[in-house]
């Protein structure tokens, strides 16, 4: 049996995790590009919860506007 509510659960955290994915990968911040790939990955994996705290270790000179 097809379960709606767990199908609309899923489908909100994976769009979730790719909204914060996209957010690193296209962030203005002055990092090279193998920080930003572990940014990318740590977005897509944990989501929000990985997005900010890979963003709390960017020293903050680095960081546009974010």
């Amino acid at each position: 049996m097809f379960d709606i509510t767990l199908f609309v659960g899923v489908t909100t955290l994976a769009v979730l995790h790719l909204v914060f994915a996209w957010k690193a990968l296209n962030s203005t911040s002055v990092i090279d590009q193998k920080t930003r790939s572990s940014w990318t990955l740590l977005s897509f994996i944990l989501g929000p919860a990985g997005y900010y705290f890979y963003l709390g270790t960017i020293p903050c000179e680095l960081i546009d506007g974010e």
